[in-house]
């Protein structure tokens, strides 16, 4: 059995690593509520701008607007949005099992890649995938304005050929202890046909104003812009989840770990007591021979 001060050692470390972890998970749940919030605010404004276009949509003359054509895949563009640090469980190596069957699928030589966060501007250094923009980190929020400036350029390498497809792959958060890799495609933007409709009875009728495809013009790049902020905000909402639940683990552990550690100690110093009484024992026995 380990050295009585060993064993107090060690159980000194785990009980200070409980200490942090249990901090860490505090944290993460105040960053969650935060996250979730940012979430539930972006989804109405993404839900008008989807009923717009959808209106937008039965009109003829918008489906040939440059940012909704259909051309034969040569390229494609892939927006990875990842976390900025670790200590989240298989959140990061998820998310990137699934870019990396991905890219082998099509081809690295033929896939552009966005990273977004810290830890997928490292995967594709690693990798040595060809990136044409990147967002070094999120700083733990998602913001618009980096948001549109990512749409923005993915928008400008679409109208001019550079890609035929760009695709978002995010983390979503289908709960608060599940949340999966998702793809999502940016472009071409899908005006909403082949979806389900909502019923004529609760269909808008809008009036365009020069006309609809003016309105196309100016709506449709926001309508970028909002897709890939929510998949941000929802990434980041999934990281927070993600790592508050990995510290629980952990601090349930260094609970368990300690509990152990203590029982440990006790046998050793019992022993120790045991063995201080024998040889006490022994010696009054060895003076009366």
């Amino acid at each position: 059995m380990p050295a009585l001060k060993d064993l107090r050692r060690r159980l000194r470390t785990v009980k200070s690593t409980q200490k942090i972890t249990r901090a860490m998970e505090t944290v993460s749940a105040v960053k969650l509520r935060r996250a979730q919030e940012r979430v539930a605010a972006a989804r109405p404004y993404a839900d008008c701008l989807a009923a717009v276009v959808r209106s937008l949509a039965d009109d003829e003359s918008t489906q040939e607007h440059p940012l909704c054509q259909t051309r034969p895949v040569k390229r494609r563009g892939l927006i990875l949005v990842s976390a900025d640090r670790g200590l989240c469980g298989a959140f990061n190596s998820n998310l990137f099992r699934q870019a990396d069957n991905f890219i082998a699928e099509h081809g690295a030589e033929n896939i552009d890649v966005v990273p977004v966060g810290k830890r997928a501007n490292d995967h594709c250094r690693r990798r040595g995938l060809t990136t044409v923009d990147r967002l070094a980190a999120l700083g733990g929020e998602a913001r618009s304005a980096d948001a549109s400036r990512i749409a923005e350029s993915a928008i400008d390498r679409f109208a001019a050929g550079d890609v035929d497809e760009v695709w978002i792959l995010t983390t979503r958060m289908l709960s608060l202890i599940r949340f999966e890799p998702q793809f999502e495609r940016l472009l071409p933007l899908n005006l909403g046909q082949g979806e389900e409709q909502e019923a004529p009875t609760e269909r808008l009728n809008y009036l365009f104003e020069p006309d609809a495809t003016s309105v196309l013009g100016a709506v449709l790049p926001r309508t970028a812009e909002s897709r890939l902020y929510l998949a941000i905000a929802e990434s980041v909402a999934s990281e927070h989840s993600a790592r508050r639940m990995a510290m629980h683990n952990a601090t349930e552990n260094c609970k368990e770990l300690s509990q152990q550690l203590t029982l440990d100690i006790n046998k050793a110093r019992q022993a120790s007591i045991t063995t201080e009484l024998g040889e006490i024992v022994g010696g009054a026995e060895a003076l009366k021979g």
